[in-house]
């Protein structure tokens, strides 16, 4: 594993300028009190960092250079759910105390919703880019730019999470639950199409 986050640091590591305004952006939305869009823009910046690394992956043929050095193809699959989920999770949190600071937001279910959110998406997409690739990727960045662009329509009429803190809290037990099901398909069809793109 350790071959294949040195490789990810070094894509990230060629896309500095994109984390740096994307990270701009993000501290500006927070200290402006648009915690909700900040929270957006941690999504949208995510899976452009991520379909690079997929990219990557695909056009250096990275996945039959490693299996060639006897790193299993379980242990890629594994690497890529725990890259980004920790991603995830890390990226909101810095989000959430950040927002906390400022006190432009002292709850917590903002964390909770968006996290459980966007590891069901992540959930969803692995498996669709293991299994067509290229043309995953593009159709990921096409989705992931009309789905931020709904959010924000969503957020400037107030309907996004405006609901009671008691059905945040169920929402976000829901999430969990369909996040930990949708999980083991996930796992099993990457395992699968990794596999099959490898052999």
């Amino acid at each position: 594993m350790k071959a294949l986050l040195y490789k990810d640091i070094i894509v990230l590591k060629n896309n500095l300028v994109a984390i740096s305004m994307i990270s701009f952006f993000l501290i500006i939305a927070i200290i402006s009190g648009n915690v909700d869009i900040a929270y957006l823009i941690a999504s949208f910046g995510l899976i452009i960092l991520f379909i690079k690394i997929f990219e990557s992956d695909y056009k250096n043929g990275f996945y039959k250079y490693i299996i060639s050095n006897a790193v299993e193809e379980k242990s890629i699959v594994i690497y890529k759910y725990l890259l980004i989920f920790s991603a995830v999770i890390l990226v909101f949190l810095v989000n959430f105390l950040l927002a906390l600071v400022t006190g432009y937001d002292k709850t917590f279910y903002r964390f909770l919703i968006f996290s459980s959110m966007n590891i069901l998406l992540y959930e969803m997409i692995i498996p669709i880019i293991f299994r067509f690739a290229k043309i995953a990727i593009s159709v990921t960045n096409l989705a992931g730019t009309v789905i931020y662009i709904i959010e924000i329509y969503l957020l400037k009429n107030d309907t996004f999470l405006n609901f009671e803190i008691g059905n945040k809290l169920n929402i976000f037990v829901i999430l969990i639950i369909i996040d930990l099901i949708l999980f083991v398909f996930s796992f099993l069809l990457s395992l699968k199409f990794i596999s099959r793109r490898i052999s």
